[in-house]
């Protein structure tokens, strides 16, 4: 299995259980205290995500690829704490879409532009259902994220027939492994605070 799809679980792990503080997206228990105690947790689950399909982009389209990562990554960091303001939650949106983007058109160039613009506005509107869930409609959070799970696989899918660039070594032995028992650890933690509760 390429290595890649592994990344794309964690991702999904944490869009479809918010409720262990992985998501972009402050879990709809509005617990911000615990949110924001999960910020290492968050940094550690976006280094695994991204880091191989911007080693993927960047061997296809450098200048592109670093601007992608950059405005998404600038977005996430927005966003790092449960009390963003109004301004950055927008701001935060808007660097996200423009990062996702620029990575259609780069797929584009090798891929099918209706499976990558597919792809990318599924990612969108799940992302923007999971907003508006957050706010009590618990049926809508349920369809943002099955819709961003769905969207966020098939970009991925999309991304392999892409191209067949080797990940480095370090990731695959070193990185990926460590980030995965940091978050299992941190998932652990979570329940033996459950249980002492």
């Amino acid at each position: 299995m390429n290595i890649i799809y592994i990344s794309a679980i964690i991702s999904t792990f944490a869009e479809l259980f918010p409720s262990f503080g992985l998501s972009y997206f402050l879990p709809r228990s509005g617990d911000t205290e615990f949110y924001d105690s999960k910020i290492v947790s968050r940094i550690v689950e976006v280094v695994l995500v991204w880091f191989p399909i911007a080693y993927i982009l960047y061997n296809s389209a450098p200048i592109r690829a670093i601007i992608a990562i950059s405005s998404i990554m600038l977005g996430f960091y927005l966003k790092r704490f449960a009390a963003y303001h109004v301004v950055e939650n927008r701001l935060s949106g808007l660097l996200y879409f423009i990062g996702l983007v620029i990575i259609v058109t780069i797929l584009n160039e090798k891929g099918n532009m209706i499976n990558n613009v597919l792809s990318g506005s599924l990612i969108l509107l799940g992302g923007y259902l999971i907003s508006i869930g957050r706010q009590g409609e618990l049926t809508v959070d349920i369809m943002g994220r099955i819709l961003f799970t769905i969207g966020y696989f098939y970009f991925i899918s999309n991304l392999v027939k892409f191209s067949n660039v080797p990940r480095p070594e370090i990731f695959n032995k070193v990185i990926l492994p460590i980030g995965i028992l940091y978050l299992v650890y941190t998932l652990f933690q979570k329940k033996c605070e459950q249980k002492t509760l």
